[in-house]
């Protein structure tokens, strides 16, 4: 069974590619083997709400 183990901010933000704090990436850990998987979001952009530069 895998487990979290860390959630990488950066997807870019839909209408200036600058990066949001939405999640780009989250990092899997196996239990018993420690083997790390990088999953990356369903997501390639971030709706422009969430950008700090579109909307301070």
């Amino acid at each position: 069974m895998a487990k979290e183990e860390a959630k990488v901010a950066g997807l870019p933000c839909e209408l200036c590619n600058m990066p949001t704090p939405q999640v780009k990436t989250t990092t899997l850990v196996c239990d018993n083997c420690h083997y790390c998987y990088n999953k990356t979001s369903d997501k390639h952009v971030a709706d422009a709400t969430y950008c700090q530069f579109c909307n301070p």
